[in-house]
């Protein structure tokens, strides 16, 4: 167990993956802890913006618990939250996009580009991926989803609306990016919490 600022926890991750291929990186199994703690680490960092002091506790080690971290906050509550990924459809993770068939580039591209709701539908989608693996006490489980689609800017609206059922299955479902979050299924517990926020100023 390690409690981190997000700062602390940001620095961390930078001294990880400091002079790592940035390929490998993004689709490396040895590297999937530090994505994860890339994640946590910029949630935290846009949450205390929004809401203040906060920190993260994040083991160093994968455990295959139900949540891969805990958002601790000022008030003594530890909000477990898990990380899933939001990919372009016919892609999984550890596939290379450029060793796709043209069958599938063709796929990924027309999907990209034939909706505007695209990333909407990805989303949706990650969200369900959970739901199926009937997680014990989901209800009481964060979900933050890293946006990881080609499908542009795409509107907090347009993410919100489609995946509200899913949602409902979890505490709250978050999506970050790498600049921005938003919180799409808010629960019970914070109100108003509508559109993109920049993580850092």
């Amino acid at each position: 167990m390690a409690i981190f600022t997000p700062a602390k926890l940001w620095r961390d991750v930078e001294r990880r993956s400091n002079g790592v291929d940035e390929e490998e990186f993004v689709n490396g199994r040895a590297f999937k802890r530090t994505r994860e703690a890339w994640c946590a680490a910029r949630f935290a960092l846009g949450y205390e913006r929004l809401f203040g002091a906060c920190t993260v506790d994040i083991e160093e080690v994968d455990e295959q618990m139900d949540y891969d971290f805990h958002l601790c906050l000022s008030n003594g509550e530890h909000l477990p939250f898990q990380i899933i990924e939001a990919l372009d459809e016919h892609r999984r993770r550890h596939d290379e996009y450029r060793l796709f068939t043209r069958e599938q580039r063709l796929a990924v591209e027309a999907a990209r580009g034939g909706s505007p709701d695209y990333g909407a539908e990805r989303v949706r989608v990650a969200i369900q991926s959970k739901i199926d693996r009937h997680i014990a006490n989901s209800h009481q489980l964060h979900l933050l989803i890293y946006l990881n689609v080609n499908a542009g800017s795409v509107a907090w609206a347009t993410l919100a609306g489609p995946a509200e059922d899913e949602a409902r299955h979890f505490a709250s479902v978050w999506i970050v990016t790498e600049q921005m979050i938003c919180c799409i299924y808010s629960g019970s517990r914070w109100t108003g919490l509508v559109d993109w926020k920049m993580i850092e100023p």
